[in-house]
């Protein structure tokens, strides 16, 4: 006869990311909405930060290639702030109705960004002042994620693929960079990834830092029971590969499982 032992049969909720094309923060939070988070309340926690609360998200629907998904539209007020890590940490630290976890994960993802920038360009952590990553825009990206991300009661956050450009140029407040952008890598050293033939930036380094802060690999032999599937859409447009990236909400055996035959 054949029993079935399960250890450790609890089920948690998880978030998983495919990045078959890429992605980007605004990919990411656009993908988790339209997974189902509810888009009025991160909004709301989100805006508590003061230095975003003249910021305009608007949500469309649009299309690229086959997939219908999700697109996050910022209208931001005109600023000429260059924040370093310590500017971030108090704004995301002023914001009452963010938990302490939301702020905990913001806050890493933010700090290992920093501990990149500032070995790409060979200077310190407290020097390093971010450019497009200090902006408004990509604050409400990395904070929305994991403000969304509690909403549903996400406990565990995994990958599949993690698709890399290889070769072209991109421009940056550094000037002309190969891509992928430098801090990218050193984000997700340790990190499986593949590269694809597109010579364009398809993992952002916001994007990049997100999933370095709080993702790992999900396990081959994982038992994921099916939830909600999202997309989230980039800007760009371009043909080809469609540029979005997908995630589902799961639940995921919290133990191991064993078969054991007699």
């Amino acid at each position: 006869r054949a029993t079935r032992t399960r250890e450790g049969a609890r089920l948690k909720t998880c978030l998983v990311v495919d990045a078959f094309a890429g992605a980007a923060g605004d990919m990411l939070l656009g993908a988790l909405i339209d997974a189902g988070a509810p888009v009025d309340l991160g909004r709301e926690r989100v805006l508590s930060i003061p230095a975003l609360a003249r910021v305009r998200i608007d949500v469309d629907t649009v299309r690229r290639g086959a997939f219908t998904s999700t697109r996050l539209v910022v209208q931001l007020p005109h600023e000429h702030a260059h924040r370093g890590l310590a500017d971030l940490v108090t704004l995301i630290d002023s914001a009452p109705s963010l938990s302490d976890r939301v702020k905990s994960r913001a806050k890493d993802a933010f700090a290992r960004l920093a501990m990149a920038e500032a070995k790409v360009h060979g200077t310190s952590v407290e020097q390093v002042h971010f450019h497009e990553v200090g902006a408004p825009d990509a604050i409400f990206d990395v904070v929305g994620f994991f403000a969304c991300g509690e909403l549903p009661g996400v406990e565990a956050f995994h990958y599949t693929n993690l698709v890399l450009g290889a070769g072209g140029v991109i421009h940056g407040a550094h000037g002309e960079m190969p891509v992928p952008a430098p801090a990218t890598p050193e984000l997700l050293s340790g990190h499986p990834v593949a590269y694809s033939t597109r010579a364009e930036e398809l993992v952002a380094p916001t994007a990049a830092a997100i999933i370095a802060s709080a993702f790992t690999p999900l396990a081959g032999d994982a038992r994921v029971v099916q939830g909600r599937v999202g997309y989230g859409a980039g800007t760009r447009d371009a043909g080809g590969m469609p540029n979005v990236v997908r995630v589902w909400l799961g639940q995921l055996a919290a133990g191991s499982v064993r078969e054991v035959a007699i």
